[in-house]
């Protein structure tokens, strides 16, 4: 490999990212003539052309787009390289900043804490709750060392890595005056959408997407966990809560499962830990997702049964 080829695969990189060999010169603060002779070179030595430039604009050829997707699996592979050096080099860390998802299983967080605790006693957390949107952009830039969001909607996972630490099944619930909750047998899905359908939304008003959990036009949207059991404590009416809420409020009479053998799975939601690329977790940070894979992992199995 040429001494110089990563830097010109991340030259050729930011040009096929800005459109242009003029913004891209505009981006690196150099000379378009200067940028023209990095990709000159770069064909040279691949002994094809990168791009077609026939035109006023240039543009990839074949090529040049199979190229671009083995640049990016390239440049990504060095940049964890390079990250895992500068980790190696680093000391445990002294503060870990992590933001959660709103939506994120307050025990295993819990759980998660209080081992991480025991082995860490000396590194200080900053823990904050935000929505999904708001934690991948605070871990994007910087502000925290990772955060956990859940895995329901496409996302643009560019410069993120992570993995998945919990998968939190939903059962459908009612308070016990309700219809749907004194049913006293199995009941199907088409007396489901005769009800209100009480939905955790999955972001801030306004931005949630109806999915698969939401069987009809009759539903009241709430953007937090703790409303929306009162409202079906109240008998307003039926939703899916998390299995380890529901286990707890049906043992204290406040809600009572619903028995719809119509559901042939019931779903679920995942989660998942998540750090840019260039800023792994270090030691410390290591540990805490340890932590709360483990946590998870325990808090997974509790949650397939919720019936007592």
């Amino acid at each position: 490999m040429h001494p110089n080829a990563l830097e010109q695969l991340r030259v050729f990189q930011l040009i096929v990212e800005k459109g242009s060999f003029s913004k891209a010169a505009k981006s690196l603060g150099r000379a378009v003539s200067a940028v023209s002779y990095t990709i000159n070179t770069l064909e040279e030595q691949l002994g094809f052309m990168l791009f077609d430039r026939s035109s006023r604009q240039p543009s990839l050829t074949d090529e040049g787009r199979t190229f671009v997707r083995e640049t990016e699996m390239l440049l990504r592979h060095v940049e964890r390289m390079e990250a895992q050096i500068h980790l190696m080099r680093s000391k445990v860390e002294a503060v870990l900043a992590i933001a959660v998802d709103a939506a994120f299983p307050q025990s295993v967080l819990v759980s998660a804490l209080a081992g991480f605790d025991e082995l860490h006693p000396h590194v200080a957390l900053n823990v904050s709750r935000s929505y999904s949107s708001g934690v991948i952009e605070d871990v994007r830039s910087g502000c925290v060392g990772f955060g956990i969001v859940p895995l329901e909607r496409g996302m643009q996972w560019d410069g993120i890595d992570g993995t998945q630490i919990v998968r939190e099944v939903m059962t459908p619930v009612a308070a016990p005056h309700h219809p749907l909750g004194r049913a006293g047998s199995a009941i199907g899905l088409r007396e489901l959408e005769d009800y209100r359908q009480i939905h955790l939304a999955e972001g801030p008003p306004g931005t949630d997407v109806m999915d698969y959990r939401v069987h009809h036009t009759d539903v009241w949207l709430v953007d937090g966990l703790p409303l929306q059991c009162d409202l079906l404590a109240a008998g307003l009416g039926w939703g899916f809560v998390p299995s380890d809420v529901g286990f707890t409020l049906i043992e204290a009479g406040r809600l009572a499962e619903i028995d719809c053998k119509e559901i042939a799975q019931l779903p679920s939601r995942r989660f998942s830990v998540i750090w840019a690329t260039a800023r792994p977790p270090g030691l410390a940070g290591t540990n805490l997702v340890e932590q709360l894979k483990k946590g998870g992992a325990v808090f997974g199995t509790a949650a397939t049964t919720l019936t007592p």
